[in-house]
């Protein structure tokens, strides 16, 4: 398998390469906010349902039609859209506008606002991606690809183009070797155990933090390779299944090793039928937040060394990544266990060269 493959070529190689520490006037016949069609008051500003019914002309259908409908859209995403949805409606009531039916000068002139306040591309682009999930189009075609909508995000990019976040990784070396220095996992605090144990599962497999919480207690399956997980819960990558193999030979740094540890110290913490395998390790031992398992890997990024102020739990990923390239590992293997669909996707956002010693060394000159 392929996160064996990663596995093996990075631990294998952990002694192998030195460690680092690292104001705009409007059309005048727009919509008036306040005139409605069928002469009945319009939805708040913060009515998601409402706007939804009506933008697509769904007066008929049930409450219910419509709670699917919106579930559509992942959490996040909706989280996401929500937000940005408040705030061009909040823009257009203050127009005495209708955010859904508003015309294609108001929705370029509030995506330029929104770029002259110096916000990036990525977050205007989701602004342009939440008003045509809700607005009612013109003719047909969704308001976000309106030509002229879709020629100036393009001006958008070409003048701020997107800044990638990482111009290098931290090596993947000085967090296993931290690993390595600590004892047995039967001498580890709670704490230390669930950090270690997240850890080796969001390096040995390359996945978001997000993706490793949705693991259930009650469906991993141990083979003599390793342990196997099928994931039910939706996650951003629609990730099915997860493989983590044994590593015989790095018994401290072995994943199987450190879950059957987990498993026995939570077994007794565990109240009721709880199915994530990520618990609190203070009480009530409740089933923990996405946030506060990137709480916990930036704890060992900190007593690796590694700056937090820069790095955030979510570096792991192109950590490995980059790490198991330089190693020599398959493309193939790197996007199937990272659940990239494309090589493009790896080398523009998560390919970046490995810190080592020499990098802090210099910067301290």
């Amino acid at each position: 398998m392929e996160v064996t493959t990663l596995a093996s070529s990075v631990i294998g190689n952990v002694d192998r390469f030195p460690t680092t520490v690292a104001g705009h006037s409007l059309p005048l016949n727009q919509p008036r906010w306040n005139e409605s069609r069928t002469g009945q008051p319009r939805p708040t500003a913060t009515d998601g349902m409402a706007h939804f019914r009506r933008s697509w002309n769904l007066e008929e259908v049930s409450q219910t039609t419509l709670s699917l409908l919106a579930e559509s859209w992942a959490p996040g995403t909706r989280r996401a859209y929500g937000s940005a949805w408040r705030k061009w409606s909040d823009w257009c009531m203050g127009q005495s506008m209708d955010p859904i039916s508003a015309s294609t000068e108001a929705v370029l002139q509030f995506l330029t606002l929104l770029f002259e306040e110096g916000k990036a591309f990525r977050t205007i682009n989701l602004y342009r991606s939440a008003i045509s999930a809700r607005h009612m189009g013109l003719d047909g075609t969704p308001i976000g690809k309106h030509a002229l909508i879709c020629r100036l995000l393009k001006g958008i990019r070409l003048t701020r183009p997107p800044q990638t976040r990482y111009s290098s990784f931290w090596d993947v070396n000085v967090m296993l070797r931290l690993i390595e220095s600590w004892p047995m996992n039967q001498e580890l605090s709670l704490k230390q155990l669930s950090a270690k144990l997240l850890m080796l599962f969001c390096l040995l497999s390359c996945k978001r933090v997000a993706d490793v919480r949705a693991l259930d207690w009650h469906a991993r399956v141990f083979t003599p390779n390793g342990v196997s997980f099928n994931i039910s819960r939706t996650t951003k990558s629609s990730t099915k299944e997860v493989f983590y193999p044994s590593l015989p030979d790095n018994p401290n740094l072995c994943p199987v090793l450190c879950l059957k540890e987990y498993e026995h110290r939570t077994a007794s913490l565990r109240p009721g039928q709880i199915h994530p395998l990520f618990i609190s390790f203070k009480r009530p031992h409740l089933p923990v937040s996405t946030a506060t398992l990137a709480r916990w890997i930036k704890w060992l990024l900190s007593m690796a060394g590694i700056d937090t102020s820069i790095f955030s739990a979510h570096s792991v990923r192109g950590a490995m990544a980059s790490k198991a390239s330089m190693l020599g590992c398959k493309l193939e293997d790197i996007l199937r266990a990272a659940d990239w669909s494309n090589e493009s996707t790896f080398r523009n956002f998560y390919l970046r060269p490995v810190q080592h010693i020499s990098n802090t060394v210099v910067a301290q000159l």
